[in-house]
């Protein structure tokens, strides 16, 4: 069975605030699952985050929500980090 995180504990993994989690939540960046009344992320959805995967085809979870397109998002690293990977 897959592990499921509260929104606090992804928040702690990925370094960032609950705020943040929850807009993720809100802007469709990660996928939630209720259990009753409690908010869980499955590990799956904190792994595809981590490696930048698209939640939908042709589109970049995080890139996304910085208003990049996909497609763009790789020349933009390569401007931000002088062409290195």
């Amino acid at each position: 069975m897959e592990c499921l995180l509260s929104i606090e504990q992804v928040a702690k993994s990925l370094g960032i605030s609950v705020h943040t989690v929850k807009k993720m939540l809100a802007t469709h960046q990660l996928r939630r699952t209720k259990v009753g009344r409690r908010t869980l992320i499955r590990e799956s959805q904190l792994q595809r985050v981590i490696k930048d995967e698209p939640t939908d085809p042709g589109e970049s979870a995080l890139c996304e929500g910085l208003g990049i397109p996909h497609k763009e998002s790789a020349k933009k690293t390569k401007e931000i980090h002088g062409g290195h990977d």
